[in-house]
């Protein structure tokens, strides 16, 4: 962050005054945007918690500064940021605010696993390339400068995929409102139709070009934006899936009744208030969210249940130029509906999404999938910075990713615990009700603004298993 050398000088002279000097406040009288040649004024002011006419004391300007620089950081359009006090005339100041802005269109040759976690293809099933998906996607931020979404994936292989999303984070003058939808059909040849011994089971017919699982999906979601830290979302979602007869046989449990095809509208609302400084890799900061889940409306007899979710999230850096970072992960689910439910929809620990940057399972566990009704699971890390240094590539390109590549590299330990409640399927699975807790070292390569995190991890379990881990966090 950069300020003015007239302002600092300033700062250092007041605090020598006497501390029974009367702080002296400044009146903002105009906000400079510099840099945001594409991303419109509205979206940045909207951002900052300070706006011209307000009066703030001297002592608050730093902290200020600091506060809404992570808050602009959060909107993921600025590779560099700073603020500066200028024509400071007696009591009145302008504040500058210089961005440089990102890069918005980010094309994307999709190599996807047809598996839960990166480790269950890598080593249970060998690396198969045939469970691999390939194709194309292409990201589109920032569109017409109001911070825009939109996502467009076409993918071959194991799973087929189209899908295509888009999110404008603003309706009204204010700010306040967004809209998105998505839309997505997939396919599979194959599919996980049962789990025992906490492992999936699945099927193909190698004879045949017959997919086992077709998926349609339509939602649409609304959104909150309450201030720069909080937002809340009611998402309203239909969803068709489709099996093969010969999954009804080998499981009539599936969708419950024998059904080869299960309807439902899903509503969901979320709160979440963020105040981490990262979201791939936070340093600082904590997150908390509530999720409520009806699946099932009345309109279709196919599925009833109602979960509500808690994520809570706490990081904390610490030391000599705040290298060491402790930070704590809190998820626990609980479902209203105490019935019988489809097997499908028993989701719960030993699942991991990494363009979500969702990892659901106690470490140590990455080669089981435990499924029930209710959980909870605590994560726990200890990191320090090792280094943090800049690869140069192409130093007089424009687009910034390829001028260099900054690289962080922290060493880690985690212990993790996690439960799992199921009530329907555990006979077959020990690891159901039962406490599993796991723990091991780590090596975590961050790339850029910590847009790509690659983790290494040596992880042990209750179990007595214990296995070197990979997997990976993607967010630009």
């Amino acid at each position: 962050m950069k300020f003015n050398l007239f302002f600092l000088l300033f700062f250092i002279i007041l605090y020598t005054l006497p501390s029974q000097a009367q702080t002296p406040t400044v009146y903002i009288e105009k906000i400079d945007l510099k840099g945001n040649k594409k991303t419109k004024d509205i979206v940045i002011l909207n951002q900052i918690d300070f706006q011209v006419g307000d009066s703030v004391s001297i002592n608050d300007i730093i902290p200020i500064f600091e506060r809404n620089e992570v808050n602009l950081q959060r909107l993921w359009l600025f590779e560099h940021i700073s603020f500066n006090m200028t024509n400071w005339e007696e009591d009145r100041i302008t504040i500058e605010i210089t961005v440089n802005e990102m890069w918005y269109i980010y094309p994307f040759l999709n190599f996807d696993l047809a598996d839960r976690t990166f480790n269950t293809w890598w080593t249970t099933y060998n690396r198969d390339i045939r469970r691999v998906n390939l194709g194309g996607r292409i990201i589109w931020r920032n569109i017409l400068g109001y911070n825009e979404y939109m996502k467009l994936s076409v993918q071959f292989g194991f799973t087929r995929k189209f899908e295509f999303s888009y999110y404008i984070p603003a309706l009204d003058k204010k700010q306040r409102f967004g809209f998105g939808l998505n839309l997505l059909y997939s396919d599979n040849k194959e599919i996980a139709y049962n789990t025992i011994n906490n492992q999936q089971l699945f099927y193909r017919d190698l004879n045949s070009n017959n997919r086992q699982y077709i998926r349609w999906r339509y939602s649409l979601q609304l959104r909150h934006r309450i201030s720069a830290k909080d937002r809340q979302q009611i998402n309203i979602q239909y969803r068709y899936l489709q099996i093969g007869n010969e999954i009804v046989k080998r499981n009539p449990y599936f969708f419950l009744k024998r059904r080869w095809a299960q309807s439902a509208f899903i509503l969901e609302y979320i709160y979440e208030r963020d105040l981490r400084n990262i979201r791939s890799y936070p340093t600082s900061g904590y997150f908390f969210q509530t999720h409520i889940r009806k699946e099932g409306l009345g309109i279709f007899k196919d599925l009833n249940q109602l979960f509500f979710t808690l994520n809570a999230a706490s990081y904390y850096s610490f030391g000599k130029k705040k290298r060491w970072i402790a930070s704590l992960f809190a998820k626990g689910r609980y479902a209203f509906v105490k019935n019988l439910q489809p097997y499908h929809n028993q989701i719960a620990l030993g699942y991991e999404n990494s363009s979500a940057n969702i990892f659901d399972y106690v470490r140590g566990y990455q080669f089981h999938q435990v499924n029930g009704q209710d959980f909870v699971l605590l994560q726990t890390d200890l990191a320090f910075k090792i280094i943090s240094f800049k690869l140069p590539i192409l130093r007089n390109a424009k687009n910034y990713l390829l001028r260099s590549l900054p690289i962080h590299i922290y060493a880690r330990v985690h212990a993790d615990y996690g439960y799992v409640w199921d009530r329907f399927y555990a006979t077959q699975n020990p690891l159901s009700n039962e406490h599993m807790m796991g723990t091991g070292l780590g090596l975590d390569f961050a790339f850029y603004s910590y847009n790509l995190v690659i983790q290494l991890e040596y992880s042990f379990n209750k179990i007595g298993e214990n296995a070197l881990y990979l997997r990976y966090k993607i967010d630009f």
